[in-house]
């Protein structure tokens, strides 16, 4: 069976990196209970559509990784 969807989960620097948005609103301290909650919604980890391409029951997926990040990728078939 070749996927009909496919579909990707990251954490990298521009994607799930509380440390990033931290060190954007200046490295403070201390956070405010507002700035915690922006950290947190905008480091959520998200789902995201991965571009593919299928054929004769083959799944072809193109990505690339550097040192640390991490990928979940889930894949639906066709029936």
């Amino acid at each position: 069976m070749q996927a009909a969807m496919v579909s990707v989960w990251r954490i990298d620097d521009t994607h799930c990196n509380p440390k990033s948005e931290w060190q954007k609103l200046g490295s403070p301290d201390l956070l405010t209970r507002e700035e915690i909650a922006a950290i947190k919604q905008n480091t959520r980890l998200c789902e995201e559509n991965m571009p593919f391409t299928a054929e004769n029951g083959i799944t072809n997926i193109q990505f690339s990784l550097s040192a640390n990040d991490v990928a979940l990728l889930t894949s639906f078939a066709e029936e």
